[in-house]
């Protein structure tokens, strides 16, 4: 009987004081790339091209900020996400940036059927907060292959690795390294689509 007694009177005393068992849900920020800060380059190439939708493993297609401390184990950070999946990002990123370089004449995406002289594919392996470097660095691995949508043949493939600082371990601060690395990123692709670009006959301008 009163052990009957104490749980009800427990019970009155969570009710009438509004206490909860149940945590309060955490704040979640909403975080999108600063806009490309690439500068027009001085020569366009007469090409057009197609940024295809980006392949990537499960983690990556998802909105979670991904960090690592130890260099292997990943971890979302907490109470932060992109605005949109990873590999959407970095692909909207790629054809913002490449427009912003203009090296390229013309930039298009795999969401509209238009032709193009040549398609990039790519793989995204790694778009994470390297924690375990000192300073924090947001790091990102990239397989890219090039080819002719006439011919379906591969025109050239390559690795990009990209790694810059972060002034901290915020999310705000590692957000401003992604956006720096990702316009690094665009910068070597830009370069390397241009020289495989100018030794095929017709695409130099």
């Amino acid at each position: 009987m009163k052990t009957c007694k104490a749980i009800v009177t427990l019970w009155l005393a969570t009710v009438l004081t509004g206490c909860s068992l149940v945590p309060p849900a955490q704040e979640t920020e909403l975080y999108q790339l600063q806009e490309s800060r690439l500068e027009p380059a001085a020569d366009s190439i007469d090409l057009t091209l197609k940024i295809m939708s980006m392949g990537s493993s499960e983690a990556l297609n998802s909105r979670r900020i991904l960090i690592t401390e130890d260099g292997t184990a990943l971890h979302a950070l907490t109470g932060a996400r992109w605005i949109s999946p990873v590999r959407i990002l970095l692909r909207d990123r790629l054809e913002e940036s490449f427009k912003a370089d203009g090296r390229i004449a013309r930039v298009t995406t795999d969401t509209a059927s238009l032709h193009s002289d040549l398609e990039l594919h790519t793989v995204l392996r790694n778009f994470s907060g390297d924690y375990s470097a000192d300073p924090a660095a947001a790091y990102i691995r990239l397989d890219a292959t090039l080819t002719d949508p006439a011919s379906r043949r591969i025109q050239a493939s390559r690795q990009f690795r990209v790694r810059v600082a972060s002034a901290s371990r915020s999310a705000d601060d590692m957000v401003r390294a992604f956006s720096a690395a990702t316009d690094q990123l665009a910068l070597e692709l830009a370069d390397w689509i241009g020289t495989v670009a100018t030794s095929r006959t017709g695409l130099s301008g």
